[in-house]
């Protein structure tokens, strides 16, 4: 078993990660301390269980749990994974932010939950997203993963009440729900 207890500091990180040639993965805007913890037991073949929880001092959130059996085999693994939380911070946001094109609208709340499963080729996830933008809930799958496309596709998505005059900037349009169901 490997237990790693670190509080990350982005503004003594930073130069070190410079040396490396690797200073863009933490932004000069990025301020958020996180008390990051990382338990991990069983082997790259055999994984009894890996548990990640970071909780930054400016509102970020992310709790991971994960286990799984015969890693190596890719994409026939067989692992589950839940996100038990995800709250996008100040911190997380400024990260998300320097990752996306100027402009792009950007949550000022958002909170996440989710499930997946790979499991022979396949993968099964649902989801609970939900923000000031809007919430989506559902469950999305994919077959036939392979070193690139997956054969197939399914989704089964609600959207509600989602801002979409955030996105256009017509204020004559109100909040939108609506039902996503695809295969292919």
């Amino acid at each position: 078993q490997l237990s790693v207890n670190a509080d990350l500091e982005p503004d003594r990180l930073r130069p070190l990660l410079a040396q490396f040639g690797m200073e863009r993965f933490i932004p000069p805007e990025f301020h958020e301390n996180l008390r990051t913890r990382l338990t991990v037991s069983g082997s790259i073949a055999q994984l009894d269980s890996a548990v990640l929880n970071v909780d930054g001092d400016q509102g970020s959130v992310v709790h991971l749990r994960a286990n799984g059996r015969n890693i190596r085999q890719w994409p026939n693994a067989d692992l589950t994974a839940d996100l038990d939380r995800f709250t996008l911070g100040n911190g997380s946001r400024q990260l998300l932010r320097s990752m996306v094109p100027a402009g792009t609208i950007m949550p000022a709340r958002l909170t996440a939950s989710a499930h997946m499963q790979v499991r022979n080729g396949s993968a099964q996830a649902k989801l609970d997203v939900d923000s000031d933008l809007g919430r989506l809930q559902g469950t999305a799958g994919a077959s036939g993963l392979k070193a690139g496309m997956p054969d197939g596709i399914s989704a089964d998505l609600a959207i509600k009440g989602l801002r979409l005059q955030r996105f256009t900037g017509y204020t004559t349009v109100g909040l939108v729900s609506m039902s996503v169901k695809g295969q292919g």
